[in-house]
């Protein structure tokens, strides 16, 4: 196949997997479980092999494998910020509380 034919060939692949984003953004509302079937980053670099981005700047599986990994590693760290953040403000709130039911001062008893 010549050149400007697998060009043209690459060109409709990748306006019919823009179609299909397009559908399944549709049915996404009704179903968001539509969004798990189409290869996300696969579908996103042909698309960008058909438009002509360097090779160079598409990242690989394996390197978009580990961006995810290191993205879901920074996740679940912020979230146990946010668990510990959640402790420490239950600690504070429940300590007045604690100080009345043993019987001990109280800020407002003490103004």
């Amino acid at each position: 196949m010549d050149a400007p034919a697998l060009r043209q060939m690459l060109m409709a692949e990748a306006r019919a997997f823009i179609q299909w984003l397009e559908i399944i953004g549709a049915a996404a509302q009704v179903d968001p479980a539509v969004l798990g079937v189409p290869k996300l980053a696969e579908g996103v670099a042909m698309v960008g092999l058909a438009l002509g981005v360097p090779p160079s700047l598409i990242n690989s599986a394996a390197d978009i494998k580990k961006s995810a990994e290191a993205r879901g590693k920074v996740a679940e760290e912020a979230a146990g910020m946010e668990q510990i953040k959640d402790a420490t403000t239950a600690g504070k709130n429940i300590a007045p509380l604690l100080k009345v039911l043993q019987g001990g001062p109280t800020e407002a008893r003490a103004a």
